[in-house]
């Protein structure tokens, strides 16, 4: 919501999802082998098709100029890994009509009264698989928004949270005074010490100053 409130609307909805027929999969198989039996393979090889995916898209520019991107990696059922991808256009490069859609989208969702046998099949499961397993380990990123948004802190008066350690006394930390400071206090520090400041929004002032979470300011 972050990204649309400062970007506007989203643009495209892009999902990929891996072909265990892909070449750079069945090259690599060892006789007798077939693609079920390498996990890691097929994790490695959709990893790097992704990447590509971004170069494409955010790189090179393929669908337009691209100002926000935010995406998410599922695994089908069967264990096949997929993205979910959303895209916001510069605004030279939205897509304002059909004609401008039908130049790049190539697919549509089956019709419910003349395919509904294919209408009936988007299963609501969720289950772990050797892949979503082997994409984790690997560390792989699972989800990522472009660009980075900033969560902000809203509490009232004296009610923040405080975070300390256990072998810390009640009265040190009451008489701490770093710990009475947070985004949102110092957000009106700011706007007392600084008159540039106080042009922005609360919501704009990650994009023009930085918070020091261990300095508190």
């Amino acid at each position: 919501m972050t990204l649309v409130q400062r970007f506007g609307r989203l643009d495209l909805f892009i999902t990929m999802t891996c072909n265990p027929n892909w070449k750079e999969i069945k090259r690599e198989l060892l006789p007798g082998q077939t693609p079920q039996d390498r996990p890691n393979l097929l994790t490695r090889v959709f990893h790097a098709k992704l990447e590509e995916l971004k170069k494409d898209i955010n790189g090179k520019g393929v669908l337009g100029n691209i100002v926000a991107y935010a995406y998410v990696i599922e695994f089908q059922k069967r264990g096949l890994p997929h993205v979910y991808m959303l895209v916001v256009l510069d605004e030279n490069d939205k897509l304002n009509n059909p004609d401008d859609y039908d130049q790049i989208v190539k697919a549509e969702i089956p019709n419910k009264h003349e395919e509904s046998h294919l209408h009936n099949v988007f299963v609501d499961a969720r289950w772990v698989c050797a892949l979503d397993a082997l994409w984790r380990i690997f560390k792989f990123v699972v989800n990522w928004i472009y660009p980075t948004v900033q969560r902000l802190q809203i509490h009232l008066p004296n009610m923040h949270q405080v975070r300390f350690q256990y072998d810390q006394t009640i009265a040190n930390i009451l008489i701490d005074e770093r710990l009475n400071k947070t985004m949102l206090t110092e957000f009106f520090t700011l706007n007392r010490n600084d008159a540039k400041a106080k042009r922005y929004l609360y919501r704009e002032i990650p994009e023009h100053y930085r918070w020091i979470r261990s300095e508190r300011l």
